[in-house]
């Protein structure tokens, strides 16, 4: 089974087949420290594959039986941390770095009011336009561990204009 760094709270019986008979004692095999009573606390270790034994006691003339778990823990993702900054209209950036934190890459970048100016998490502050945006960068979430998002606030400025080139002839 896997699972993600953060969940506390991992029933072990549910990587069990077949109806297991109940009553039986959890045995952590990697000795994590993380097991109670069936329950293993995957975010006291690091990522990685941990083995866990159940075994229920026979009687009688029957032995012991056992079956054992096999947990994949992955890491969390992380999108990054919510940020804010300011450009130029005249700037092409790549949005990824002005993030806190450190933010996986792979995600994807939309604009929470619109998409204008933002190609692939590149964005052109002159389309985007003056004034406050927010643009969104999501990583996928995967069968272990939930999608984390982060906010990017982006304040875009008219800055500073000279005016355009001009040739002046003159004669003499």
């Amino acid at each position: 089974m896997s699972v993600c760094l953060s969940d506390t709270a991992v029933v072990l019986s549910g990587g069990l087949h077949d109806n297991p008979q109940s009553g039986g004692t959890w045995t952590d095999l990697n000795a994590t420290g993380q097991l109670s009573n069936g329950i293993f606390n995957a975010s006291g270790v690091v990522p990685g594959t941990y083995h866990f034994l159940y075994t229920v006691h026979g009687n009688g003339p029957c032995p012991n039986d056992t079956a054992s778990v096999a947990v994949t823990v992955a890491a969390e993702l992380d999108a990054g941390d919510d940020a804010s900054t300011t450009l130029c209209a005249s700037e092409f950036v790549f949005l990824t770095p002005y993030l806190g934190g450190a933010p996986q890459p792979g995600g994807i970048w939309t604009g929470v009011e619109s998409q204008v100016g933002l190609f692939n998490g590149w964005l052109n502050a002159g389309l985007a336009g003056v004034g406050l945006h927010h643009y969104r960068y999501v990583i996928a979430g995967t069968s272990s561990c939930a999608p984390d998002t982060a906010i990017l606030t982006v304040t875009i400025l008219n800055g500073p204009h000279a005016g355009g080139d001009v040739t002046i002839i003159t004669c003499s």
